[in-house]
């Protein structure tokens, strides 16, 4: 059978009043809820959850113009799950499509949704644009960092976190079999938990790694100055790992990603890892002063993320006075007679995003002339010469 245009979300069996999504657009499920149709071009989520304090799980998709794509996802009260077409099997899978042309008529629009929840909204939701928050990420990107499926939740974590927790139960379980017996370590790997977690690779998000006190290779033949401004300038490594993942915008797509699985599933690994590259970018000078227009983009993704971001995950996944030391820290730097030297718009955009900083997360910043050199001899911190 010929497939209706653009994409189809076909829902079957979803149970009543839970909370379903689309994307930034939110709905509670009806006995009537088939899905959502002519859903247009570009990436997508359609997530769900029983209520506001249940873990929350979608999937991703890539839309596209010239493409009719039917994306499948059956309630199964059983397994108390939400299954996909890979999970369905092939018979049920050819008798759901066979319902769909008496469903699809029942579905929401996508752009009858959109603009539904604009109408509603707070003035505030106005400026929040989908296609601007997911604008770097394609396909590549999903596919680099999503599970095979592309369906993620509230508890899915990343492949070294997962090593983290790994080694953890094992050094818990090797404890546990030495109060007992001995045994052998591989009596020990074919433990039930240590196995159902070591087989869940192709479930683990897949972001690139950050260590925020990464050392450069070679820092052993530098010199004192050379390698204090290595120490507080990670250009360097921010470089490299734009060069890991293929491009700027790659990167940035990675930085978006995180936010997206921040704010609209509460995701523990996407947060942590939004704001290592936050700490990472506010840490590097020489790429402020050099790559402009990139760090033009990313200072107005980051206002834009602290524009939208729900204020309770702010406190739950972050410790406030990191980030606000962070945050003071990039105001002194920007301000600072000694700090960098910025071009014009990268100040105006920072200026942006401190006020925005002070109104929605009460951070307090030093005065500009706070920053201002003191003369010498009122520098009761500065170095004291001593005659030999």
């Amino acid at each position: 059978m010929s497939l209706p245009p653009l994409t189809t979300v076909f829902c079957i069996g979803f149970p009543e009043n839970w909370i379903l999504g689309i994307d930034i657009f939110y709905f509670n499920s009806t006995p009537k809820f088939n899905g959502v149709k002519l859903i247009p071009s570009g990436l997508h989520t359609f997530h769900w959850g029983a209520n506001l304090d249940s873990v929350r799980s979608g999937k991703f998709f890539v839309s596209h113009s010239n493409e009719s794509q039917l994306i499948i996802l059956k309630w199964d009260q059983t397994q108390e799950a939400v299954l996909t077409e890979s999970d369905i099997g092939e018979l049920d899978v050819s008798a759901i499509k066979s319902r769909l042309g008496d469903a699809y008529r029942f579905m929401i629009v996508y752009d009858d949704l959109k603009r539904e929840t604009l109408q509603k909204a707070e003035r505030e939701f106005h400026d929040l644009d989908w296609e601007a928050l997911t604008h770097h990420i394609d396909a590549a990107t999903i596919a680099r960092i999503l599970p095979k499926s592309n369906i993620i939740s509230s508890t899915s974590t990343t492949a070294h976190e997962n090593e983290i927790l790994r080694k953890s139960l094992l050094d818990a379980a090797k404890d546990r079999a030495n109060k007992s017996r001995d045994v052998s370590d591989k009596e020990v790997a074919e433990d039930e938990i240590i196995r159902t977690l070591v087989d869940k690779d192709v479930e683990e998000l897949r972001f690139i790694e950050i260590d925020i006190r990464k050392k450069v290779e070679s820092e052993s033949s530098r010199q004192g100055r050379d390698l204090t401004n290595i120490y507080l300038d990670k250009s360097w490594y921010l470089i490299d790992l734009i060069k890991n993942v293929g491009s700027f915008q790659n990167f940035l797509g990675e930085f978006e990603l995180a936010f997206i699985l921040l704010q609209l599933f509460a995701n523990y690994s996407g947060a942590l890892q939004w704001f290592k590259i936050v700490q990472l970018f506010l840490g590097c000078e020489e790429f402020f002063s050099v790559k402009v227009s990139e760090s033009l983009k990313f200072l107005s993704l980051f206002k834009m993320h602290l524009k939208s971001i729900v204020l309770d995950y702010f406190d739950q996944f972050w410790d406030t006075k990191a980030f606000t030391t962070m945050i003071v820290g990039f105001h002194e730097n920007i301000y600072s007679p000694e700090g960098w030297q910025v071009n014009p718009k990268v100040m105006q955009v920072s200026e942006e995003i401190f006020k925005l900083c002070e109104s929605k997360f009460g951070i307090s910043f030093p005065h500009k002339s706070q920053y201002e050199l003191l003369p010498e001899d009122e520098n009761e911190d500065g170095p004291t010469v001593v005659d030999l």
